[in-house]
């Protein structure tokens, strides 16, 4: 029995750890400058207004990139709110999070070195239109994924 209880722990933090791997460098940081590193980086248009009652917040998470999971284990969020990838075409998912509503979208962009984009929100009433910017011009670049 106890062999087994061993086996069946280990099992399932392979798969835990298994699943939190993204092919590629994906950078989760937002502070570090991606000025000489030929990459681009994209963050979302978040509040950081409440560290208890952060559900009173407007949050957007990035939660999957060209087909691949951002989920993470053991962070004070489940999804990141930035990542520096590679240039070239990404298809992003993303998650909007206010109260105890959220909304989910699916974005594509195409990221030039050392740029910085922004998935911006824009919440009215029921529905929330979510798009990406490039921070530099201010212009929406990509659009809605299919």
């Amino acid at each position: 029995m106890y062999r087994f209880s061993r086996m069946l722990a280990a099992s399932c933090l392979a798969l835990v750890l298994s699943s939190c791997t993204v092919p590629g460098e994906v950078r989760l940081d937002d502070a570090a400058s991606i000025e000489g590193t030929g990459k681009a980086r994209i963050k979302t248009e978040s509040d950081h207004n409440h560290t208890i009652l952060n559900g009173l917040d407007q949050r957007v998470y990035l939660t999957n990139i060209d087909g691949h999971s951002l989920w993470r284990l053991g962070s004070n969020s489940d999804f990141p709110e930035a990542m520096v990838v590679e240039p070239g075409r990404h298809t992003i998912m993303v998650r909007y999070n206010h109260y105890n509503q959220f909304a989910n979208g699916r974005l594509w962009w195409v990221a030039e070195k050392e740029h910085e984009y922004i998935v911006r929100r824009q919440a009215s009433g029921y529905a929330v239109r979510l798009w990406i910017e490039d921070l530099a011009t201010h212009r929406p670049v990509g659009g809605i994924a299919p």
